[in-house]
């Protein structure tokens, strides 16, 4: 015969009371003394805990910075604007943001996707004002000052192809992809309870027979 548990028992195999099944329904009562959901409840308080937003914005936006940075640099010594640099900001920012967010909720992506969104943007209208300055052979901050945001626009629309849309967008989803964490959550030692259950009602009935 197959005895439940008591909380001598469980207290005694080291291991958390079973919540009290207390003016529950029997499928219920079964439900919350079932081991899969006491594991449930370790695993959401194992992927919340270490999440650090704040860490995860600022190392992010370090990350947005050095990459529009590196862009800007590129752009200044070529003369053209490299797009695919828009991919190096969205795993840069992505992977710091994980890295330093530790989280796995989507929260996380969005933030390494508008950070990645910013920095691009930035970074294109940054390059049109560098070309501005070198075509024109005034100082940057110069041909900064004289782009109107109609004549930005305009200019953005001459230089920025439909493919520096598509890498962009990519850039977007691989951000936001990568800055979420998935951790494995420790495994559960086995305990009694765990073999009692795998037993199931055919193998108590035979152990009573």
């Amino acid at each position: 015969m197959v005895r439940g548990k008591g909380k001598d028992d469980w207290e005694s195999s080291g291991q958390v009371e079973p919540p009290s099944t207390k003016g529950l329904s029997g499928s219920e009562a079964e439900m919350k003394h079932d081991p899969s959901w006491h594991e449930g409840d370790l695993l959401k308080d194992q992927l919340k805990s270490g999440q650090n937003m704040p860490a995860a914005i600022m190392v992010g936006a370090l990350a947005a910075a050095l990459g529009l940075g590196a862009w800007l640099v590129l752009t200044w010594q070529t003369g053209a604007i490299f797009s695919p640099m828009a991919l190096v900001i969205g795993y840069l920012v992505g992977y710091s943001v994980r890295w330093a967010g530790q989280g796995s909720s989507p929260g996380f992506g969005i933030v390494a996707a508008f950070l990645t969104a910013a920095a691009s943007l930035a970074a294109l209208a940054l390059s049109v004002a560098i070309l501005v300055a070198q075509q024109e052979e005034i100082p940057f901050g110069e041909a900064l000052e004289g782009l109107e945001p109609g004549l930005l626009f305009e200019m953005l629309s001459q230089v920025v192809s439909p493919l520096t849309i598509v890498i962009v967008l990519f850039a977007l989803y691989e951000s936001y992809r990568v800055a979420i964490s998935v951790r494995r959550p420790v495994e559960l030692p086995k305990g009694e309870h765990d073999e009692e259950f795998e037993r199931g009602p055919e193998d108590e009935h035979g152990s009573k027979s």
